[in-house]
């Protein structure tokens, strides 16, 4: 499991003016793509995310929150992120030669799929995502 320091979370909350004191880490079942906090900002739930990346690779990041974005502004009901205090959807954060950039999303309704829970993978499942692609 992916690890940060009390540095790294406190420069990436400060981004997004976050308080680290109403964060808690989400245990996420090995999930090797970041480190996701839960908290709070004003009367919103939020994430805060933090992905390990190569410095010359944030573009890619920022591509597919902007691809998202574009998936959202067209109707599609996907995650809303929330921009850091200078404007962001990412920011980058680097302590001893290790970036990560850094995400917040609002909480949405829902919940993750299980992929392990035949309940989760059903035809109906696969037919009403199938009509979110096509959209």
């Amino acid at each position: 499991m992916l690890q940060i320091s009390e540095a790294i979370l406190q420069a990436g909350a400060a981004q997004f003016t976050l308080d680290t004191a109403q964060l808690h880490l989400l245990e996420r079942d090995g999930a090797p793509d970041g480190v996701v906090y839960e908290g709070t900002q004003g009367e919103q739930t939020v994430f805060l995310k933090f992905m390990p990346i190569e410095p010359d690779q944030l573009h890619i990041t920022r591509e597919k929150v902007e691809f998202v974005n574009y998936l959202r502004a067209g109707g599609v009901r996907v995650l809303a992120y929330v921009p850091s205090a200078s404007g962001q959807m990412v920011e980058c954060v680097e302590e001893e030669g290790q970036s990560w950039a850094v995400t917040t999303t609002l909480k949405a309704p829902g919940r993750h799929l299980n992929y392990r829970d035949p309940e989760d993978f059903k035809p109906t499942f696969f037919q009403r995502w199938g009509e979110l692609i096509g959209q």
